[in-house]
């Protein structure tokens, strides 16, 4: 059991009214112009629990999306807008950090993505100031530390707190807004990613999330990476 592991390198949405709900399966990048939190926190989509064996990737990258938006707001800061080459290299990071087995900024697998400026480049934004964030998160709402054990079920795996067939409370799936909020909070109360998503210079961010891998055998929480790319 590992607790969430986070980093971070230092380096005008405009709403119109009431936005028309995207299918409940996927969440189109025109999108992103017509919500913000609240919005998005309403729609019942985003309120559903989140499967491991199918997760929305487009619905957990817009939950982190407009939960940093939100938390910039608290601040009197802009909002930053929804850029897609930013989104695409960190869809494509935290898909190598899964299949190369490694977390960290640095891509040692491809010296061509090697760094975040790398990525960004090289999916085409050519802005100035790069900026990025990574974590590595449960995917059940789960108190990290805490001893659990799993029972396999025709329906899949189930978790509970406490030792082995001692049921001290059952483990239970984030919503796509509880774990995007939960995300963000822990970058929030960590200096350095909470600098980031606060930087003046930032306009612009893109959101990536890819699984973790499942090992033979593992029954280990599945967890998830997650990226934000900013770019000035």
């Amino acid at each position: 059991m590992k607790p969430i592991m986070l980093m971070f390198v230092a380096i005008p949405l405009l709403m119109t009214a009431a936005p028309v709900e995207p299918k409940p399966v996927a969440f189109p990048e025109g999108n992103y112009v017509n919500f913000d939190w609240d919005t998005f926190e309403n729609w019942s989509a985003a309120r559903a629990r989140i499967d491991a064996n199918s997760v929305d990737y487009s619905l957990l990258q817009a939950a982190i999306f407009f939960y940093t938006n939100q938390f910039r707001a608290s601040k009197n800061l802009k909002p930053l807008a929804y850029q897609p080459n930013l989104c695409q290299a960190s869809q494509y990071h935290t898909r190598q950090m899964g299949d190369k087995n490694f977390y960290d900024h640095i891509n040692r697998m491809d010296r061509n993505m090697r760094t975040a400026l790398d990525r960004a480049r090289n999916f085409g934004f050519l802005g100035g100031a790069i900026g990025e964030n990574i974590a590595l998160e449960f995917l059940l709402d789960y108190k990290a530390e805490a001893s659990y054990w799993h029972q396999t079920t025709p329906n899949g795996i189930k978790y509970y707190y406490g030792d082995s067939g001692s049921n001290k409370g059952y483990i239970p799936a984030h919503t796509y807004l509880s774990l995007g909020k939960s995300i963000v909070l822990a970058w929030i109360n960590s200096p350095g990613h909470r600098a980031n998503m606060l930087n003046k210079e930032f306009k612009f961010l893109g959101v990536g999330v890819c699984l973790e891998p499942e090992i033979q055998g593992n029954t280990n929480i599945p967890r998830i990476f997650a990226a934000q790319l900013f770019g000035g």
